[in-house]
């Protein structure tokens, strides 16, 4: 885990003759506050993800009850097509041929 504070900078060399090439930091500033837990970006995600499965399954749900319609308007149509045609005239396996 990241430390909550920050360590001083290491002294200078003992051999340096005290110029300005140390480097001494501002002071620490505390880190700003996380906005969201891990937990609660966690449990969005889920919800997210649930809500996208659900909005593809009634969309699937509703072009299938579109297609079912029009696949019963079509049968419905095709025999009345077939109630309308006249009768074959194929004969009949008693007479001769």
């Amino acid at each position: 885990m990241a430390q909550d504070k920050y360590e001083a900078p290491p002294p200078a060399p003992s051999g340096s003759a005290g110029t300005a090439t140390s480097f001494e930091g501002a002071a620490p500033t505390a880190s700003p506050p996380e906005s969201q837990s891990g937990e609660t970006l966690l449990v969005i995600a889920y919800m997210l993800v649930w809500i996208a499965v659900l909005a593809f399954v009634a969309a699937a749900w509703r072009r299938t009850r579109g297609l079912e319609g029009r696949l019963d308007t079509l049968e419905r149509a095709l025999e009345k097509t077939r109630a309308a045609e006249v009768p074959s005239t194929k004969r009949s396996a008693s007479e001769p041929p």
